[in-house]
């Protein structure tokens, strides 16, 4: 990622790459830095957004964290897309009630993002739930 924003720094895909990757290898100071970079280059994009609230739940920043979900949220009432990335933030703040909530709306919408909900370090807190392996199940995912 390094190389492809030498190249065009304007890339926020290129950013939001990155930033999750410092997010998940606890380099949480770089990873806010470039997740903001990624908001402000991709909004409207609520992806950016979501791993952005990711990263401020991670570094201790509860209010930030819960900022972020509620704006995720008003994005989604005027186009309800990015339901994923508000299930996300729920899940890391471990208010795993509206994780659950937020992740039958991303099923009910056939969010993208679900593909990688076995492998997704957010999911974390949701893995021992009956409600995420009856999600699983109906996902059609291996056991």
């Amino acid at each position: 990622m390094h190389q492809t924003i030498d190249m065009d720094a304007s890339d926020w895909f290129a950013f939001v790459v990155r930033g999750a990757a410092y997010r998940e290898t606890a380099r949480l100071s770089e990873a806010l830095a470039d997740l903001k970079k990624a908001k402000v280059l991709g909004e409207p994009i609520p992806w950016p957004l979501g791993e952005l609230g990711r990263a401020y739940a991670l570094s201790g920043s509860q209010a930030q964290a819960q900022e972020i979900r509620d704006a995720l949220k008003d994005q989604w009432k005027g186009n309800p897309v990015g339901a994923y990335n508000i299930v996300t933030v729920y899940a890391v703040l471990g208010e795993k009630d509206q994780a659950f909530a937020w992740l039958e709306k991303a099923y009910e919408d056939r969010s993208f993002f679900l593909t990688g909900l076995k492998i997704d370090l957010a999911m974390d807190t949701l893995r021992s739930d009956p409600r995420f392996k009856d999600l699983l199940r109906r996902m059609n995912f291996p056991p």
